[in-house]
């Protein structure tokens, strides 16, 4: 009987969450189905970080090129969802920058975005 059990829950969804993981942040960055909240490492300087990352079915989650700050903007489909209505951001209003929705975040420490996704502590959509 041991054997023809299914692993324990926490296995399976360990596997789910790095399977999700690795089709959303495949590391190009980028808007995809979900977005995650984690931890992610600079690969240029090791320095670890807490950041979300991509948007969901509900909203879109834009980042500033030049100084990382986040703005959430709801999905058009949804139009009783909050935030629905607000404009998709061009500009940055604190420094002015481009507002993207397919860059990865930037590290804190020395400012590359060639970084990683190493801990998933949450899957949104």
């Amino acid at each position: 009987w041991a054997q023809m059990r299914d692993p324990p829950l926490r296995l399976r969804a360990a596997g789910l969450l790095a399977q999700q993981r690795d089709r959303w942040y495949g590391g190009s960055g980028g808007s995809n189905d979900m977005g995650v909240k984690g931890i992610f490492q600079c690969r240029r300087c090791g320095h670890r970080f807490r950041a979300r990352a991509g948007g969901g079915f509900n909203f879109r989650l834009f980042r500033c090129e030049d100084c990382d700050r986040t703005v959430v903007v709801g999905n058009p489909i949804w139009p009783d969802m909050p935030g629905t209505g607000d404009p998709v951001p061009e500009k940055c209003e604190y420094c002015g920058g481009r507002m993207r929705d397919d860059i990865p975040p930037m590290c804190r420490k020395c400012r590359s975005r060639d970084v990683e996704l190493v801990v998933t502590e949450m899957l949104y959509d």
